[in-house]
């Protein structure tokens, strides 16, 4: 039986693997998450509480003092409960990146020295693959099979972030996932990032596990940790309840709108149906260029 930390959103004893282009969000995201998980919160769309634990973090693209920090801070999280792995080890006097195919051992006594630990963040996966090739399937196949044997074996969530193609496809998510196919077909669920207008959205992407007509829908909001700093960072606010469409529904209803706001007469890829849902959506009307494409394809 599958055990859920939310239930069609992370898998215990499992990699849940989260996609996004760059810039949507995915570690405010996985901030947001940590900081749930260090205090025992509540998911808003099903207001249930998760259950509380530790969180260790292995970050190659983040800074863990002060951008991780402040956004689990910002979204009510505790760091007593935070713990950060050095992304890089030392091996016969010389220092190198964590490596999956090699360091299997490392991870999982990491994971049995910080104790009670409920969630591995790992940001980006594709960072961890030391000399293989991430476009392999052979060499992602076994890189990933392993973290998920060691979720398996400690039972714990592992979410693993990844990158998306922004010019991608119209309606198929798993297959604009960068690299191998092993990083979706591998982890037993796929969850894609979106944004349409200030909406964002989170929802499965592979269907063998959790419905895929369903997502979680949020806004994001910029606030500064210091007061007398510059910076900002994402705060995420969820809606109470799931929104009823599918990620793939949404994402490809926003490449239809990018195609069209470039070069807005109609793509071979672009279909009438999807053209109606992109100006629906936006409550715009639909140009007179595009509508004369639209009833000469009738």
């Amino acid at each position: 039986p599958i055990r859920w930390a939310i239930k069609d959103f992370l898998v215990t004893g499992g990699i849940t693997l989260l996609a996004g282009e760059q810039g949507l969000g995915k570690s405010t995201m996985a901030a947001h998450i940590a900081a749930l998980f260090s205090i025992g919160g509540v998911w808003p769309p099903t207001q249930k509480k998760i259950k509380q634990g530790n969180v260790l973090w292995l970050t190659a693209e983040e800074k863990p003092g002060t951008e991780i920090y402040a956004r689990i801070i910002l979204a009510g999280g505790v760091m007593e409960n935070i713990f950060f792995l050095s992304p890089t080890l030392q091996v016969n006097g010389k220092s190198r990146m964590i490596d999956f195919s090699k360091d299997r051992g490392y991870l999982k006594n990491a994971l049995s020295k910080t104790g009670e630990v409920e969630i591995l963040i790992i940001d980006p996966i594709s960072a961890f693959h030391g000399e293989q090739d991430s476009n392999s399937n052979a060499d992602v196949r076994a890189q990933v099979t392993m973290l998920e044997q060691l979720a398996q074996e400690t039972s714990i969530v592992v979410l693993a972030l990844h990158h998306v193609l922004v010019k991608g496809s119209y309606g198929s998510f798993m297959a604009d996932v960068m690299g191998a196919s092993a990083y979706t077909s591998v982890p037993r669920l796929v969850l894609g990032l979106t944004s349409e207008g200030e909406r964002y959205y989170m929802g499965p992407g592979k269907a063998n596990i959790s419905p895929t007509d369903l997502t979680v829908c949020y806004t994001m909001t910029y606030k500064k940790f210091d007061a007398e700093g510059d910076t900002k960072y994402g705060v995420l606010t969820l809606d109470n309840g799931y929104h009823n469409e599918g990620i793939d529904k949404i994402r490809s209803r926003v490449q239809a709108a990018r195609a069209l706001k470039k070069k807005p007469q109609l793509s071979p890829k672009v279909g009438k149906k999807l053209i109606k849902e992109v100006f629906e959506a936006s409550d715009e009307p639909i140009p007179k260029r595009v509508a004369l494409k639209l009833a000469k394809k009738k």
